[in-house]
């Protein structure tokens, strides 16, 4: 093997630094790779998310990989409240559900949504938000949960998503900077580019993820749309309002510290 570099062979051979070699330097890191230096190394999970240093928010661990401009970085590092998020746009197969199709003996296929997902969903909407179902395949139970949950747009075998959505938003007075969309797969890269605040399912596809500015937790079908609900609406200060609805402190509001039973015992005796 032959070793150009005799600092490099130095080290090799010898194992020490002569001390009139000068270090190697590496380019210096953006702050985002730092951060992801920074953590433990057992902390480091392939394809997971590590705090953003300046925004304070996660974002894809992806991002600190490979080259990416400038401007992607920026964006990147933008937080949601910054942001005039009114319409949240979801693809159906893999975020509501777990991406599986479910055959009966009459040879039509079902689906299983979550709870979770719905209850979120109708708070968004209760607050001022839009929902819209955009899918690339017709079924009639992703048309009844979009009754049951009062979604008036849904958009079943589109094969031009940008399209069908910008048709749906125009007669709104929406744009793209005010819609959040929430996808898994290739079909929803072209809505992920033009909206305001991309996002991913935990069990997307990694290239969906290298787009996505917000990597959910949870998986499809599994509470991911109501982790991504619960996102926006705390970063626009919405939140509150929920949490208000049931009896439950608000940032404003700090708790109160309830006495533990000893406490609580201890008090009933003094008062004996």
């Amino acid at each position: 093997i032959l070793i150009t570099d005799p600092r490099r062979a130095c080290r090799r051979n010898s194992g020490f630094w002569p001390p009139f070699a000068p270090p190697l330097r590496a380019p210096h890191p953006s702050p985002v790779a730092t951060a992801w230096l920074r953590m433990p190394r057992r902390a480091r999970k392939p394809g997971g998310e590590y705090p953003n240093p300046r925004a304070g928010v996660m974002i894809p661990a992806a991002a600190a990989h490979g080259p990416e401009t400038r401007a992607r970085r920026v964006a990147l590092e933008r937080t949601a409240d910054t942001l005039d998020i009114r319409c949240l746009c979801l693809d159906v197969d893999g975020v509501l559900t777990d991406g599986r199709v479910y055959w009966d003996d009459r040879g039509q296929g079902t689906r299983a949504f979550h709870v979770h997902d719905g209850f979120a969903l109708r708070w968004f909407q209760r607050l001022g938000g839009v929902v819209v179902l955009c899918s690339g395949k017709t079924s009639e139970a992703v048309a009844a949960r979009a009754r049951e949950l009062e979604i008036a747009h849904v958009v079943q075998g589109s094969r031009d998503k940008v399209g069908d959505l910008e048709r749906v938003l125009t007669p709104l007075n929406l744009r793209f900077e005010q819609v959040a969309v929430l996808g898994d797969d290739l079909p929803d890269v072209p809505l992920l580019k033009r909206c305001a605040l991309p996002m991913a399912v935990a069990n997307a596809v990694d290239e969906v993820k290298r787009v996505a500015r917000l990597v959910t937790k949870r998986s499809g079908g599994d509470g991911a749309v109501r982790e991504a609900v619960e996102y926006v609406l705390r970063a626009s200060g919405r939140w509150s309002e929920v949490l208000r609805h049931y009896g439950l402190p608000t940032p404003e509001t700090p708790a109160v510290d309830r006495p533990t039973a000893c406490q609580r015992s201890a008090a009933e005796r003094d008062a004996r």
